[in-house]
């Protein structure tokens, strides 16, 4: 097609921009909305519980085989195995290149399946939730009732928030769990010559719900029903219980049957130091979170009546969250088109400048139409990227509405003046925009969180692009037909046009001084580096404070929830703090897209502080630093704040591997004591646990008999004394629950004092077992199959996770033979994302490159472009130190897009020198010429972008100005260094 094929058609170019700008507005109207990209679902984790095992011999029964079975299927790139006393966890991490997730879950459970038949018959069957990464974006905790009257008002509420359209599911978190328990009152029992045993025997066998079958009378089924299931405590209660000498006695005259809380709990919540259950409500994927939140609300707002006394009240509310954070960006847009307006009105005229100002509407709402049409979601990515695009997309309409406008100085008609222009420039501006576009092709082929968080961004930005190229071949050669007139006496002869001779006149004369003051700037530039903060991955905006607690391994969760007591004691008692909540024996729910869950254990305890104000953060974490962990002397306490990027364990990770688990603890002491000797390491921990005890018991078989018990009749008799026998289920609500025969105090009998436990009748537990205290393992780590433990650490404030594992990695410890280690944390994603954008990386020079040469046919002039792209240093590292920002993953992105940029700039000036030598002129006259022509569209276009990039410079969150800093500076440097450099370059390569 030719390049000005668009120019006899021009109602069907008015009529699509109206229609794609409409298009946008609608799609901007109606677009789903929510926070942040929904990432692929490539974790999971494999729970099999396995009671009554200790963590050796779950290692050895289950953990390995499973995970044999699942490390054979195709996809799985990491398995993170954890065996504790009566559970096996398995975290799966599929391979980044995994874009269909589905069918890979689907084979782990085809495989989890499999190995079921080779596990121990006591284990129970593996649960796989490959969800993990959702989001509970409406945070609600219930508050204000004992225990058991929370757990029943959240699951009735969990049932009401599930049936709201576009609610996936509600996950309860902190319920305490409730069970029938059967109290034998042990003296009572032993007259009548009951044990728990028997009596759990009679129960589960009244209470087993059993079909019954059907009859056919009188033409219909009619259903039998038993009634062998029991319907009301009351029922339980009078149950007839056979006595050995034949008598009977109503169950209550020798236990007590009560309706209570689980015992043992598995998790507790607080909310202010109150019993609390938290539900979280987990959106649909591909909704409107904002629209969905107000339907949610509305009906919380309903059911609230019906809860009181209770409260319901609000820890997390992502919605409004969206809703504020998608206004500011919606503002920073407004704001960005309407300077990149005024900057081309004021500076080109009204109307050369309406003619290129038109263009930004027409191509962002076209832009956004697009996305919407492939599925796209309006979020911070999204949104920020039609932002950054604001500067790129005028370049196209600036150089060609200039050159028509140049045309028509020099006295051409109308018509030939677009034609002409048009001819002339489509190619070197297909080279130049397909070049840009180049730059951001790594981007979007790149794997790993990271890229998959950002992919939004290239998108956009390559469909703006492209679109820039084809509103400049079309809509701005229409309205500068229709708008531009010929300036008597101008002849291009404006005060920047003299400046940019003088420049490019200057840079001919002086070729190796202009390279050399460049050379030294970039280096100059460069020896700033170490002055930059390392960070790669920018901490949340959010005003809120973790507190991880872990006890020692074997700590109950009665004395978890204890000492993360003390913590919210001392946190609410901060003017700061709005709200405290607090999880025992888990982490908090998954509130935030990059939490990392906590593994569930009865040691460990998260306790969330929500500020008033963001601005109190950094005050509130080093007061927390320094005061809580004196506040819990027994638990080892993390205080941090939520990140972005991947989730993480901790910012800084050493894992280290060994067969052997004294060698191993031996290593993981090593690397411990090293990293507390760092500067700016702290809060050092790690996770290995240490040991249990427990309390072995030898029977005597002979003496066992004698009593009329065996090995199995000793362990049912301590389960009843300890966590109750299992007596089927009570079907009288709304949902059944476990029964349970308990004899003597359950868990809170005085372990010193076993061996006078009864057990048959009056026969004592010393009489037939000797009780032998240990210590075992109390959980075991893998790694990909291998037994490892990791070491963590957090940064300091003015430190960063890359100095201390430099610093580590200098100068490691000695290790016992046979040690390896790796890193985790910050430096593994790091690495995983550098490693995707540089495995995606040839891909883009190849286009860049094909481009150029297909431009210019020419390896010199190629060269000369390609050699401006390290010009970006000059800005990027002051850009970085002026504003405050780090160097990571963010900046990173920045750097990347500064390279399209400058080569773009590069590009129309190495193009219109060749026209100028082929036209005759001399090549001093042809670089002058062409700086001169060329330095106001290549000035405009930097200030645009740099003018779309302030808002978010100054954007209270975290995520972007490292970004904009980094184009900002970087930009403005680079700009005026190419307007010198390539033509100096261009003297130096090119003969004429």
């Amino acid at each position: 097609m030719r390049a000005d094929a668009f120019l006899a058609r021009p109602r069907l170019v008015a009529v699509l921009a109206l229609l794609l700008t409409a298009a946008g507005v609608l799609a901007w109207l109606d677009m789903p909305r929510q926070e942040d990209p929904t990432l692929p679902y490539r974790a999971g984790v494999v729970v099999v519980p396995v009671p009554g095992a200790d963590a050796a011999a779950v290692e050895r029964l289950v953990l390995r085989r499973v995970e044999d079975r699942l490390a054979e299927v195709d996809g799985v790139k990491h398995l993170t195995g954890t065996a504790r006393t009566g559970v096996a966890i398995v975290r799966i991490d599929l391979l980044d290149r995994v874009q269909r997730v589905q069918p890979v879950w689907d084979e782990i459970r085809r495989a989890l399946a499999e190995v079921r038949a080779e596990l121990p018959a006591a284990a129970g069957e593996p649960l796989l939730d490959d969800r993990t990464y959702d989001v509970q974006a409406g945070l609600i905790a219930l508050t204000g009732g004992d225990p058991l009257r929370l757990r029943r008002a959240a699951r009735s509420l969990q049932r009401e928030l599930q049936g709201v359209p576009g609610t996936r599911r509600v996950v309860l978190s902190g319920d305490p769990g409730e069970q029938v328990t059967v109290r034998l009152d042990e003296s009572a029992a032993a007259q009548l010559g009951l044990d728990a045993a028997t009596l759990a025997r009679l129960l589960a066998g009244r209470n087993q719900g059993l079909p019954a079958g059907t009859l056919a009378a009188g033409g219909r089924t009619l259903a039998l029903r038993p009634g062998d299931e029991f319907t009301s405590i009351d029922e339980l209660a009078a149950t007839a219980i056979p006595l050995p000498d034949g008598r009977t006695v109503e169950l209550r005259q020798v236990a007590q049957v009560v309706e209570e809380p689980a015992r043992p709990a598995d998790e507790l919540a607080r909310l202010g130091g109150a019993p609390a259950v938290t539900l979280g409500a987990i959106p649909a994927d591909g909704i409107d979170v904002v629209d969905w939140g107000r339907r949610l609300r509305a009906r919380l707002d309903q059911l609230r009546p019906g809860l009181a006394p209770l409260q319901a009240v609000e820890l997390s509310w992502q919605p409004r969250q969206v809703d504020e954070r998608l206004r500011q960006l919606g503002v920073a847009l407004a704001e960005a088109v309407l300077y990149v307006a005024a900057v081309m009105v004021l500076s080109m005229g009204l109307r050369l400048g309406t003619v290129v100002a038109a263009v930004v509407p027409v191509v962002v709402c076209a832009g956004l139409a697009l996305y919407a049409a492939g599925g796209g979601v309006l979020h911070q990515i999204s949104i920020a990227a039609l932002v950054i695009a604001l500067g790129l997309l005028v370049d196209d309409a600036v150089v060609m509405a200039e050159g028509i406008q140049a045309r028509l100085d020099r006295g051409e008609g109308r018509d030939q003046a677009v034609r002409g222009a048009v001819a002339a420039l489509a190619m070197p501006l297909l080279a130049a925009t397909g070049t840009t576009m180049a730059a951001f092709v790594p981007m979007l082929l790149a794997g790993g969180v990271a890229a998959d968080f950002t992919r939004a961004l290239p998108i956009v930005l390559l469909l703006t692009l492209a679109l820039s190229y084809l509103a400049a071949m079309a809509l701005t050669p229409l309205m500068a037909g229709r708008l531009l007139r010929a300036r008597s006496g101008h002849g291009g002869d404006h005060l920047l046009a003299r400046l940019g001779r003088r420049l490019g006149g200057f840079a001919a004369a002086r070729p190796w001084t202009v390279a050399t003051t460049a050379a030294l700037a970039v280096a100059a530039a460069l020896a700033l580096w170490p002055l930059v903060p390392q960070r790669y991955f920018p901490a949340a905006d959010r005003a809120v404070v973790l507190v991880d607690l872990r006890l020692p391994e074997g700590t109950h969760l009665d004395a978890t929830a204890a000492a993360s007591a003390a913590v919210e004691s001392a946190l609410a008692a901060r003017s700061e703090v709005a709200l405290v909540a607090a999880w025992a024996g888990r982490g908090a729910p998954h509130f935030y897209y990059a939490l990392e869950d906590l593994p569930a254990s009865p040691q460990v305890a998260q306790v969330v502080a929500v500020l008033r104000e963001r601005r109190q953060l950094d005050a509130m974490l080093a007061w927390a630093r320094a005061t809580l962990p004196a506040a819990v002397p027994a638990a080892t306490v993390t205080v941090r704040q939520l990140e972005q990027g991947p989730p993480l364990a901790a910012p800084v990770e050493v894992r280290v591997f060994h067969p052997n688990g004294a060698r191993l603890a031996e290593a993981v002491a090593a690397v411990r004591t090293r990293l507390r000797a760092i500067p700016g390491a702290i809060s050092v921990r790690e996770d290995a646990g240490g040991g249990a005890a427990v309390l072995r018991l030898t029977v005597d078989d002979a003496a066992a008999a004698r009593a009329g018990l065996d090995r199995s009749g000793v362990a049912l008799a301590l389960l009843a004394r300890t966590r109750g026998l299992p007596a089927g289920s009570f079907r009288g609500g709304d949902d059944p629950l476990p029964i349970r025969v308990v004899a003597g105090a359950g868990e809170q009998e005085a372990g010193e004092g076993v061996g006078g436990w009864r057990l048959a009748g009056a026969t004592p537990l010393g009489a037939v077992a000797v009780a032998t205290p240990d210590w075992v393992p109390a959980v075991i780590h893998h790694r990909d199959r291998r037994r490892t433990g990791s070491v963590l650490a957090d940064p300091a404030p003015g430190s960063s996770p890359d100095a201390i594992v430099a610093a580590f990695a200098a100068d490691p410890p000695a290790l016992p033979a046979g040690t390896t280690w790796e890193l985790g944390g910050e430096a593994e994603g790091q690495a995983e994302s550098n490693g995707g954008m540089v495995a995606a990386l040839p891909i883009g020079l190849l286009v860049l490159v094909g481009f150029l040469l297909w431009e210019f046919d020419s390896v010199r002039r190629v060269l000369i472009i390609l050699v401006t792209v390290p010009l970006a240093a000059c800005g990027v590292v002051p850009g970085l130190l002026a504003g405050g920002q780090p160097f990571g993953f963010m900046a990173l992105l920045g750097v990347m897009s500064l390279a399209g940029i400058v080569v773009k700039n590069a590009i129309v000036l190495v193009d219109l020198a060749d026209r100028r030598l082929e036209a005759g002129d001399g090549i001093d006259a042809a670089l002058a010429a062409a700086v001169g022509e060329r330095i106001r569209p290549i000035l405009l276009t930097t200030a645009c972008t740099v003018l779309g990039l302030v808002p978010l410079a100054f954007s209270p969150g975290t995520l972007w100005p490292p970004l904009a800093w980094t184009v900002i500076i970087g930009l403005c440097a680079s700009t005026l260094l190419t307007l010198a450099v390539v033509p100096a370059l261009y003297r130096l390569l090119i003969r004429r």
